[in-house]
């Protein structure tokens, strides 16, 4: 008896695909989708590299450490690739979490608790790791004074576009010069020039960011970023000796990596401003603030503005329009030339596909940090419920325009929070966490997936008999239609075996 074989080719492209509201990113390379929780995606610049932390044990063969890794998709060829171990390849006996992408995906920065993957400390303090995907070498970039283990921990790494300059904040003692336990710096990495195998081989340099003339800054930094040219270095800061800041509140500050000049870019506002972000050339910086810096900020929520270097002017990101936005708002990246920003947000108001149609509100549900109560009876036999869903967003500043990124399918809201959204330097992608069960046509499980929509793009999906659908967590993303091909494949040469030799 002859057995046929139906070979099924799967494909995974770079770009969105039309019609497709959603991939589902946080599946292994024989698109399974994962078992554990997902977290913390980041983009490369064209958005072909997706990288995300997970407790999953299925997205890479002989995932055996328990812990939580770093993985990173590439879209084009649908590999997923363990990006958390040594140079020899042993997995960490810790977590790592946190990513960050040069523009290429080449240079990844993370964050880990291991003491296993790379030399110069072997403690448990969460520490800077950055791995080079091509060399295929794990180095340490938290490199202490005197070489010793880190006596407190890393958090919130950058990296610029050609993966040279690294960013994060710390509350170790022993990484700078006179530093002070227990508060927060903002650190610069000098990974020093390539050699022309595009390979950083120095050792690292690192120097405090919070600094004027040599001087350090009178209190803590946070949040530091580095623009993707490398040349530009944004934090937020509660120091008072800076362009005469008033004290008690977090303010941005803007520093040129060359020259070392600081400058107050927002401050003084009577709330305090964070998250800072930077455009491509630190032409625009985006951030969060408590501080109603424009009359229209009317509400009581944290909202995103966006800085403009050019025009010395700040404007409200979420809201606009005569909108004032209903929920807090946060986590906001900007697109390299400054046109697209994506952000979190709890509001419900800021696009008019969350309120129409009488849609149903899901359950309450924990959002970790985005949380904002608006009870409303919303008809269809919604009745009232406890509004605490964050969203995903994306502005588009050329036509003054906000579309919802975190949709769910058939035009529905989503049953299940979203939030930790990116976007890629060229506005193709958004990534974001979700643990709703509607985003994709053939359902979900309740764990956080990582998920990725077109950026720059409405988007919609409708499931019936002539749509083209987002995929399902089995099969993720792409990969669910073409499993459409079997049945028809399978016909087609059951008919081929009758004409050859009759039937049997």
């Amino acid at each position: 008896m002859r057995r046929i074989v139906v070979v099924l080719l799967v494909g995974v492209v770079a770009g969105p695909v039309s019609g497709q509201a959603a991939e589902l990113v946080s599946l292994g390379s024989a698109g399974v989708a994962a078992d554990a929780n997902s977290d913390q995606p980041a983009v490369s610049a064209d958005g072909r590299f997706v990288a995300f932390d997970s407790l999953a044990t299925n997205l890479v063969a002989n995932d055996n450490n328990g812990q939580s890794d770093v993985f990173i998709l590439d879209r084009q060829t649908g590999v997923v690739e363990l990006v958390s171990v040594a140079s020899d390849g042993q997995q960490g006996n810790l977590l790592s979490i946190r990513p960050a992408l040069s523009d290429d995906g080449r240079h990844v920065v993370f964050l880990s608790q291991a003491s296993n993957l790379a030399a110069g400390d072997s403690g448990s303090r969460q520490k800077v790791l950055v791995r080079d995907r091509q060399a295929q070498t794990t180095s340490l970039l938290s490199v202490t004074l005197d070489g010793s283990n880190l006596d407190n921990s890393c958090l919130s790494p950058s990296i610029s576009g050609d993966g040279r300059y690294v960013v994060f904040y710390c509350y170790a003692s022993n990484l700078l010069p006179n530093a002070v336990s227990n508060t927060s710096e903002v650190v610069l990495v000098d990974r020093g020039t390539p050699g022309a195998d595009g390979a950083f081989s120095a050792t690292p340099v690192l120097s405090r960011v919070g600094e004027s003339n040599g001087v350090k800054l009178s209190g803590p930094s946070f949040n530091g970023y580095i623009s993707g040219d490398g040349n530009w270095l944004v934090f937020a800061s509660t120091a008072t000796d800076v362009n005469g800041v008033n004290g008690g509140y977090r303010n941005i500050f803007l520093k040129n990596r060359a020259t070392g000049d600081l400058s107050l870019l927002v401050g003084n506002k009577g709330g305090d401003n964070d998250e800072p972000r930077l455009s491509y050339d630190a032409s625009y910086v985006v951030f969060t603030s408590a501080a109603a810096l424009v009359s229209s900020d009317s509400n009581v929520f944290k909202d995103i503005y966006l800085y403009n270097r050019t025009a010395a002017t700040v404007s409200l990101i979420s809201g606009g329009g005569g909108k004032v936005a209903d929920g807090v708002s946060g986590n906001a990246h900007i697109s390299s030339d400054g046109r697209y920003i994506s952000f979190d947000s709890a509001a419900r108001n800021l696009t008019t596909r969350l309120v129409a149609g009488y849609q149903v509100l899901p359950v309450t549900r924990e959002i970790g940090g985005y949380y904002d109560a608006i009870s409303a009876a919303t008809g269809g036999g919604g009745g009232n419920y406890v509004e605490t869903i964050a969203y995903v967003y994306v502005a588009d500043r050329l036509s003054n325009t906000i579309r919802l990124a975190s949709s769910g399918t058939d035009g529905s809201l989503v049953n299940g929070t979203s939030f930790g959204s990116t976007l890629s330097a060229d506005a193709s992608l958004v990534a974001f966490v979700s643990a709703a069960t509607n985003i994709l046509c053939s359902g979900g499980t309740v764990i956080k997936d990582i998920y990725a929509v077109a950026g720059s793009s409405a988007d919609s999906v409708t499931c019936g008999s002539n749509s083209v659908a987002a995929g399902g967590k089995g099969g993720g993303g792409l990969w669910w239609p073409l499993w459409l091909l079997i049945p028809p494949l399978l016909l087609r040469l059951w008919r081929g075996r009758r004409v050859a030799g009759g039937t049997r």
